[in-house]
């Protein structure tokens, strides 16, 4: 099982203007949020040509795996670099989409390391992309899979671009220079991780009820309606407490029936009121045991907490389940 650094469902939870609030480091336009255009009808993030492109930093590791939904919709002209594996802006390895729907691996310094062979996709189909990339300037290694069966496996090439051996940024979309100004691309379930996680759905759920704690107060109604918005509606309704230990947990809405879950992420969006510090942190429920995550800062703008991601039941110390997940509440605390 991969350990996963980071996911996103792509817009399932936000808008357009919130992508850069805390959940992506770096966004550039033209960009957006396409409601009903991701796989399974759920939203996508859509980049039209030339130039977007959405940024993920990551602690720095010499081995890193990403995987994500792809959709395009042309393959003339010149077509772009579309995932580039980089260290501080530098590009160590990148792919590039040929007319031919083929995909080519590229050192930094743009040195072919290897193309597929009749892969051949086609426009406007999705198409699960997963690259797994060793940095080493001797040893290095790529192994591509599309749909989750492998299409290129270069070994013992040099993989290293500049002084760095570790990549700490993750580009999906169209960096500046690639592509005609035709293209538009759909992104969708998104991860990063040591290894390739599959051809996975990353889901997104909401509060569906109270939980065992409700100790914040509601601008109006129920503690859970307020927090329950698949886009948020930030001071239209809320909850607020000023008190150190106040906490409030949600039921949550359950998995597809047969799901198998191979991580769980807690996020929430907030912010401050009042002048001086304060922190709110994730809470999490399962049994009769509350697990705090890390506490977030608050500032006086709304922002997304940075993902507290957990890739086994903190509780159990065993991998998830159906009805591990099904059964958990999640929430926030304020920590100072």
């Amino acid at each position: 099982m991969p350990t996963f650094y980071w996911f996103d469902s792509c817009g399932d939870y936000y808008g357009s203007s919130h992508m850069a609030q805390g959940i992506w480091t770096s966004v550039t336009a033209p960009f957006s949020v396409s409601s009903g255009s991701g796989r399974g009808g759920s939203n996508s993030i859509r980049c039209t040509d030339n130039g977007p492109n959405v940024v993920k930093t990551i602690t720095a590791v010499g081995t890193v795996c990403v995987g994500f939904a792809f959709k395009f919709t042309t393959l003339s002209g010149n077509l772009p670099n579309f995932c580039l594996f980089q260290n501080s802006g530098t590009n160590h390895v990148y792919l590039h989409l040929k007319s031919s729907g083929d995909i080519e691996v590229f050192r930094g310094d743009n040195v072919l390391l290897g193309t597929t062979s009749g892969v051949t996709m086609l426009i406007n189909t999705y198409y699960h992309i997963q690259a797994k990339v060793v940095i080493h300037d001797t040893t290095g290694s790529v192994v591509v899979k599309i749909n989750d069966v492998e299409v290129l496996n270069l070994t013992n090439v040099d993989t290293k671009n500049g002084s760095t051996t570790t990549v700490d940024r993750i580009v999906l979309g169209f960096p500046s220079g690639g592509g005609n100004g035709a293209e538009t691309v759909d992104l969708d379930d998104v991860y990063i991780a040591d290894d390739f996680g599959g051809d996975l759905r990353v889901g997104c759920f909401f509060p569906d009820g109270a939980g065992n704690s409700t100790q914040f107060t509601p601008s109006a109604g129920s503690n859970f309606q307020n927090v329950d918005e698949a886009s948020p509606n930030d001071d239209t309704d809320y909850n607020s407490s000023a008190t150190v230990g106040h906490k409030d947990l949600f039921t949550m809405q359950n998995l597809p029936t047969g799901a198998i879950p191979k991580a769980v992420g807690l996020r929430f969006r907030g912010k401050k009121t009042d002048a001086g510090a304060r922190s709110v942190a994730t809470s999490l429920r399962h049994g009769t045991t509350d697990v705090q995550g890390d506490a977030y800062v608050l500032t006086e703008s709304h922002t997304y907490s940075p993902l507290q991601l957990y890739n086994t039941n903190p509780v159990t110390a065993g991998g998830w389940t159906e009805a591990d997940v099904n059964a958990l509440q999640t929430g926030y605390e304020v920590t100072a």
